[in-house]
């Protein structure tokens, strides 16, 4: 496997991640404070990553369009990790629970 296939598969599982904790912060709470402020939080926080990935992307030989393209189906993941808590959680609150305290604690070992 190669550093950019690895890499990807990373970014995808981290944002994936980043998606489950968006998510199970609206079943907490749908006030802006605790929805928004999360929401803000990783959106900012996948900033730098993003603009990273691009960097290794085009480093690794990817021309930009195709990069772009990458980060774009990468970042599509956060937006089914949401979908996955949405679905998983409107049945069984303990679930909610237990997603998050798995998920903060995957987003911070993928981090590392």
């Amino acid at each position: 496997m190669t550093f950019e296939k690895f890499r990807r598969n990373i970014t995808q599982i981290h944002n994936f991640i980043d998606g489950l904790i968006i998510g199970a912060s609206y079943f907490i709470s749908i006030t802006w404070w605790n929805c928004g402020w999360s929401t803000f939080a990783v959106i900012l926080h996948e900033i730098p990553q993003e603009i990273g990935n691009f960097g290794v992307l085009v480093h690794g030989g990817y021309t930009r369009s195709k990069a772009i393209w990458f980060n774009f189906l990468s970042a599509m993941t956060a937006v089914i990790g949401t979908v996955t808590v949405i679905i998983i959680g409107s049945a069984n609150d303990e679930i909610i629970m237990a997603l998050i305290i798995c998920s903060r604690k995957l987003h911070l070992y993928s981090c590392i």
